[in-house]
C-alpha cells in the first residue's frame, strides 16, 4: 500500500516559527505558541527514533521540515535518509534526498543474520561444498550472487555487487 502524503507548511511559514542549526541539527522555536512552547526553546519529541515537531496542529518529523526549511523544497513522496542511520541526528550534512529503494539500501543487516555480514546466509542444501550464499537487492528484486566456502568470500561478493549497485547508499554492516 503507497505511504500517504501530506504536504508540509511553506518555508515561509517554517521560517517564521523555527530558526535551525545546520551544525547541530537543533530546530529552535522563534515565537511562542503555547504555555509549554516558549520562543528559543529546541522542539521535537522523539517517537520511533525519529524527532516530531508540530505546526499548526499537524505533526511532521523534524527532517522533513528541515530539508523544507533549508530548499524549499516538499520532498513529496521522496524520503529525507540520514546516511549515518541516526534518526535522530537531522544535521544538514546528514540528510540526503533518496527514494525508498536507496533509503532501503541504507539499512544495517537484519537482527536474525547468523553469518555476521549483510547479504550473507548460511546455505542448508546437503551435498554441497559451498555453504555460504550471497544475495542483494535491487530495484525490487533480489539477485543471487553465488555460493561460497566461507562467510568472508560471500561478504567480499555482496560488497562489490552493493558498491556497484547502490552507490553511496551501499551498507555493508
Amino acid at each position: 500500500m503507497p505511504r500517504a502524503y501530506r504536504p508540509l507548511p511553506s518555508q515561509e511559514r517554517l521560517k517564521e516559527l523555527f530558526d535551525y542549526r545546520p551544525e547541530t541539527g537543533e530546530l529552535i522555536r522563534r515565537v511562542r505558541t503555547s504555555n509549554n512552547n516558549k520562543a528559543g526553546d529546541v522542539v521535537g519529541c522523539l517517537k520511533r527514533g525519529y524527532q516530531h515537531t508540530r505546526v499548526d496542529w499537524d505533526s511532521y518529523t523534524n527532517h522533513r521540515l528541515i530539508w523544507r526549511w533549508m530548499t524549499g523544497e516538499d520532498p513529496g513522496l521522496l524520503a529525507i535518509d540520514h546516511s549515518d542511520r541516526n534518526p535522530s541526528n537531522n544535521r544538514w550534512s546528514n540528510l540526503r534526498l533518496a527514494t525508498d529503494s536507496e533509503n532501503n539500501h541504507n539499512t544495517p543487516k537484519h537482527k536474525d543474520n547468523t553469518s555476521g555480514f549483510k547479504g550473507v546466509f548460511f546455505s542448508k542444501r546437503r551435498g554441497r561444498v559451498k555453504r555460504w550464499r550471497a544475495s542483494i537487492a535491487n530495484n525490487g528484486k533480489r539477485h543471487h550472487l553465488g555460493l561460497f566456502h566461507t562467510p568472508e568470500e560471500a561478504h567480499a561478493a555482496y560488497a562489490e555487487a552493493a558498491a556497484r549497485l547502490h552507490g553511496d547508499f551501499a551498507r555493508l554492516g
